[in-house]
């Protein structure tokens, strides 16, 4: 789901598995997470808006 790979990429993984990227504008952010969603064979269709990390950094993820 969109917000668990939101929450990852803000706030990233336990021991340094995966960083935080919260330095990125939300612009920046939402482009990843629309890039990964619909590449690597996951062609979901799925588009991830800034203002949807906007709320995510405010502490409400989608879903």
């Amino acid at each position: 789901p969109a917000a668990e790979q939101m929450h990852v990429v803000l706030e990233g993984r336990a021991n340094g598995a995966m960083p935080s990227w919260k330095q990125l504008s939300d612009t920046d952010l939402a482009a990843v997470v629309t890039y990964t969603k619909n590449h690597w064979s996951n062609a979901t269709g799925q588009i991830v808006q800034p203002s949807e990390f906007v709320a995510a950094r405010a502490g409400t993820f989608p879903g």
